[in-house]
This record gives structure tokens, C-alpha cells and sequence, in this order.
């Protein structure tokens, strides 16, 4: 059962419309955050939802995912390498996926994707 504070508040939001408001201000932000960390991330071929908390970052051959997600995890950006999202020995894990959502303030959010872009970018991308 659901505690009944949390019913009524929920229910009230629900009838005055503040549920919509909140769900209505996640959207644009999750938006906002996906055009800035795409154009930031350019031609990189990385795949998203415009409204969505995650994209897909291909990344070249010779980069090594683990690490790359790792040197991102550390820099304060929430990444997984692909192969944590393979079911099959043969799908496309050559590549992160980074959350652009959580409660990390848009504009270090940005500075993080800016950092990973920069790595992929020293050596043509060769950090293996």
C-alpha cells in the first residue's frame, strides 16, 4: 500500500496540475541538456531520444570502452561501457552510454561531455 501522505499528495498534484508542470519542466530540461551535449559531440554518430536521459556513443575501434568509460566516470560523467548492455556476444559494444540526466547542474554536465570529446578527439581517439 502506499503511504497515504504520499496518495495525497500526489493526488492533489494530479487535480491542480502540478504533476503536469513537473513532468512538463523534466522534458525541457532533458531536451536542453540532449541539443547541448549534441552539438557538442558534433558529426560523432552518437545516437539518442531528444527527450530522452541517455545517448549512445559509438566510438572508434581503436578505443578501448572500459577505459574510455572509466576516464569519463572519473571526470564526473556518468558512462557505461556498451558491452554491459550487449545480450549477444556479437552486438555492437563498441561504444558508451552517458546519462545526461541525474542532479548534476547543466553546465557541468556540459564541461564533462566537453572533456570526453576531447579525449576521443587526442590522437584520433587512440586510447587503448
Amino acid at each position: 500500500m502506499a503511504p497515504p501522505l504520499n496518495a495525497a499528495l500526489v493526488t492533489n498534484w494530479i487535480l491542480d496540475g502540478t504533476l503536469n508542470r513537473l513532468a512538463a519542466a523534466v522534458r525541457a530540461e532533458s531536451v536542453a541538456r540532449m541539443k547541448e551535449a549534441a552539438a557538442i559531440l558534433g558529426p560523432s554518430g552518437a545516437h539518442f531520444h531528444p527527450e530522452g536521459y541517455h545517448l549512445w556513443l559509438p566510438l572508434p575501434d581503436n578505443v578501448d570502452a572500459g577505459r574510455m568509460a572509466a576516464q569519463a566516470i572519473s571526470a564526473g560523467l556518468p558512462a557505461a561501457p556498451g558491452a554491459a548492455f550487449a545480450v549477444t556476444p556479437n552486438a555492437q559494444s563498441q561504444a558508451l552510454r552517458i546519462s545526461l540526466g541525474g542532479l548534476a547542474p547543466r553546465i557541468r554536465m556540459l564541461r564533462e561531455i566537453q572533456r570526453l570529446d576531447a579525449l576521443l578527439a587526442q590522437d584520433g581517439g587512440a586510447l587503448v
